[in-house]
């Protein structure tokens, strides 16, 4: 299913991330170098989600599933937190180029991060309405952990420099975003045809999920 396949495929990245920053906070990888590969991989996390979600029904039916995306809440939530994920990569990356120099760059992957936690709490969802009560239980553990995070990596990049140490407090969450990711099932009735989401949504084709 490919809701499955995206939560893995995103939280193996984060969890690339995770050991790389710990390798760079424990001093086994220089600074540029760890900032270098997150850059690069929260890039690669939007890049993939943003066109995986156009195209992975085939070109022949990518203004079908652009319809479906902009008419769809659910769809359309997680294709904006692609979007911020890009962003967030790109700004990363060339704050390590030093394209871009202030340092009020650096605050853009961090505020992502709560943006996307936030929404994975209140996103919409479908199915029965038992796969509806799990599926929410899970996506509100893992936006905690993501504003979380979030909001430990901006503590660290206003004092990181002097206290070094409090970058393992958005690791732990990172961590914790990952595992979640990574061990993602859907639950069974989710995507059901003729049931109703929490919104008192019809649920939508199961087929443009799997």
């Amino acid at each position: 299913m490919f809701s499955n396949f995206a939560h893995w495929f995103e939280g193996g990245l984060l969890g690339v991330i995770v050991i790389t920053a710990i390798l760079q906070v424990a001093g086994y990888l220089k600074f540029r170098t760890a900032q270098l590969i997150w850059s690069i991989l929260i890039l690669i996390a939007g890049s993939f989600l943003v066109p995986y979600m156009l195209l992975h029904h085939g070109l022949d039916r990518v203004d079908e599933t652009w319809q479906f995306l902009m008419t769809d809440p659910q769809q359309l939530q997680h294709f904006l937190m692609g979007i911020l994920l890009m962003v967030a990569g790109l700004s990363e990356l060339l704050s390590v180029l030093n394209v871009l120099r202030s340092k009020l760059w650096q605050f853009i992957f961090p505020a992502a991060l709560p943006v996307i936690g936030t929404l994975f709490m209140i996103h919409s969802r479908h199915g029965t309405a038992e796969a509806i009560h799990e599926s929410l239980v899970f996506h509100r553990y893992l936006g905690t952990a993501l504003i979380l995070s979030g909001v430990a990596k901006a503590v660290v990049v206003i004092w990181g420099d002097r206290y070094k140490k409090i970058a393992y407090i958005w690791i732990f969450f990172m961590l914790i975003t990952a595992g979640l990711l990574v061990t993602y099932r859907e639950p069974n009735g989710a995507y059901n045809v003729n049931h109703s989401d929490a919104q008192g949504q019809e649920s939508i084709p199961k087929g443009h999920h799997e």
